[in-house]
This record gives C-alpha cells, structure tokens and sequence, in this order.
C-alpha cells in the first residue's frame, strides 16, 4: 500500500479541507490554492497520471474515510476529477 502521508501530502491535505465543504465551496477552494501553489496544482495531475495511485486508498485515510464511501476505483476517480482536477486545471 502506498503511503499517501508521504508521497501525496498536499493533495491529501487538500482532501482534508475540501471533505467538509459543500461543492460549490470546495471547488473554488481547490481553484484558488492551486492558483496559489502550483506544486499543488502539479501533485493533482501527478496522482492521475500514476498508474499505482488509489483514489480508493487516499479517500479511505484514516483522516478522511468517515466523509467518502466509494464502490469502486473508477467511482472514487470520476469523484476526484469533479472535486480536484477539474478545479485546479480550469
């Protein structure tokens, strides 16, 4: 399993913050801080592009399972490009 903590800190640090919005909030949230901080922005398209990456598994963090519940990878993927890509690359 991989270690998110480590490997994935903004991005994992940003799914904290945004799992508490409503989606218009967290959207907006997303844009402006990778406006802001582009390694964030570039952490974002790094996760989509690994193919070992698990939105499944960074969803299911101990610090952010009890706001995510997904069936399948490809759920949890189609939930991160709405809520994390597409924000940070519009």
């Amino acid at each position: 399993m991989m270690n998110y903590s480590q490997n994935y800190t903004n991005v994992l640090n940003l799914i904290k913050f945004v799992s508490v919005l409503a989606e218009e909030e967290s959207n907006g949230l997303v844009r402006r801080e990778s406006e802001r901080h582009p390694d964030l922005r570039a952490d974002i398209i790094r996760c989509f592009a690994d193919p070992y990456f698990s939105w499944m598994d960074i969803f299911n963090h101990d610090e952010t399972r009890d706001f995510f519940d997904f069936e399948t990878e490809e759920e949890a993927r189609e939930f991160a490009t709405e809520m994390l890509l597409k924000p940070a690359t519009s």
